[in-house]
């Protein structure tokens, strides 16, 4: 967003020299020495990392699983005739071929199975579930089947070495005293935006961009 700023005004501007986010990220808090579990997996059951955290938000949408502590506050909320002001995106990796991946068990766990809903996804690379909840994902790139989101930068940024270490994103090939994670390359990709590519992104923050224009509208 902030390589492509100019072309995404809904979601960031820049002022005086400084980038402002008109979208919020939900922050997972990492819990405290003197405390046996973060806030938000206190409040909400949302732990710091897992794609059980996409299913547990969901949760809070429906009646109808089988479910503990997790109220229907969307419904809730529309017997107070509150509306949600802002939609709620559930970004995953694209890997709807795979079984027993994020993707395709959130969807499973949604009951969203009908083969036209599937097909709005893999077009748009977006559909809505609920109320203001929507799932979005990475467009496919270089003729693969699944991709993360790691897969959307050009092979020079892969392959570029942080302290004598490459880039492994596999945990079971991960090895620390040769290569770095998905954490290392975030901070580089933020320090150093400015000087990459980000056009395979276009597509995510087009789906992004659309769901925040239609849910204002």
């Amino acid at each position: 967003l902030k390589s492509l700023y100019e072309d995404y005004p809904k979601l960031i501007k820049k002022v005086n020299g400084e980038f402002i986010f008109k979208i919020f990220f939900l922050e997972r808090s990492k819990k405290k020495k003197t405390q046996k579990v973060s806030k938000m997996e206190y409040f909400f059951g949302l732990k710091e990392n897992g794609a059980d955290t996409m299913i547990q938000i969901y949760n809070y949408y429906v009646s109808n699983k089988q479910k503990k502590h997790c109220p229907n506050y969307s419904e809730l909320f529309k017997k107070m005739n509150v509306t949600s002001k802002n939609p709620c995106i559930l970004i995953l990796d694209n890997e709807l071929s795979v079984k027993e991946k994020p993707l395709k068990n959130l969807l499973n766990y949604m009951g969203i199975i009908d083969g036209c809903k599937i097909a709005e996804l893999k077009e748009k690379c977006y559909l809505n579930s609920t109320s203001n909840l929507y799932v979005a994902t990475n467009p496919l790139v270089n003729e693969l089947k699944e991709c993360e989101i790691e897969d959307l930068f050009e092979e020079a940024v892969l392959k570029t070495e942080l302290n004598g270490k490459t880039f492994e994103k596999s945990e079971k090939a991960f090895n620390d005293t040769r290569n770095y994670g998905k954490r290392a390359l975030s901070k580089y990709v933020w320090n150093n935006y400015d000087n990459i590519n980000f056009e395979n992104f276009r597509p995510l923050l087009d789906a992004i961009d659309q769901i925040v224009t239609k849910y204002n509208h």
